[in-house]
C-alpha cells in the first residue's frame, strides 16, 4: 500500500521524502480503520482500495498544508488526470477553469482526494446489532 500511496502522490507532483514515510504508514491505518467503522467490517473490501488510497493521499496533503510544509508546491490538475473521475454511475467532474489559484486547485484536488469516493463505500457496509 506505501509504494501505491508514493505513487500516486508522484502523479499529483509531490515526491515523498523518507521523513514521510512515518506519516504516510499511519494515515495507511487511520484511514483503513475509519473505512472499517464506516462500513462495519474487519477489513477494507479489495473493491476500496483505490479509494483508500485517494483517502489516505488527501490527508497526508491536508496534513502538510496545514503544518505549512507545501509552500511552493503546485498541483498540476492536466498532469494528475482530474479532469473527469469516473466510478460505476458517478462522474465528477473538476472544472478547472473555475478554480484560478493554486491554493484553490490544492484545496479541491484534497477534497476530491478526502471524499470523492464516500459514496461507494455504503455499498459495503453492514449493520451493526
Amino acid at each position: 500500500m506505501d509504494i501505491t500511496v508514493i505513487n500516486r502522490l508522484a502523479s499529483f507532483g509531490y515526491v515523498a521524502k523518507a521523513e514521510d514515510m512515518w506519516a504516510i504508514r499511519f494515515l495507511v491505518d487511520k484511514v483503513e480503520s475509519t473505512i472499517k467503522a464506516n462500513i462495519n467490517q474487519s477489513s477494507v473490501p479489495r473493491e476500496l482500495f483505490a479509494i483508500h488510497v485517494d483517502m489516505v493521499c488527501g490527508e497526508f496533503l491536508l496534513g502538510k498544508k496545514t503544518n505549512g510544509d507545501l509552500d511552493g508546491f503546485e498541483i498540476d490538475i492536466n498532469a494528475a488526470g482530474l479532469k473527469r473521475q469516473t466510478q460505476g454511475d458517478t462522474t465528477n467532474e473538476f472544472a478547472v477553469a473555475s478554480v484560478s489559484s493554486s491554493e484553490e486547485r490544492l484545496d479541491a484536488v484534497i477534497d476530491l482526494l478526502l471524499n470523492g469516493g464516500k459514496d461507494s463505500l455504503t455499498r459495503f457496509r453492514r449493520l451493526a446489532w
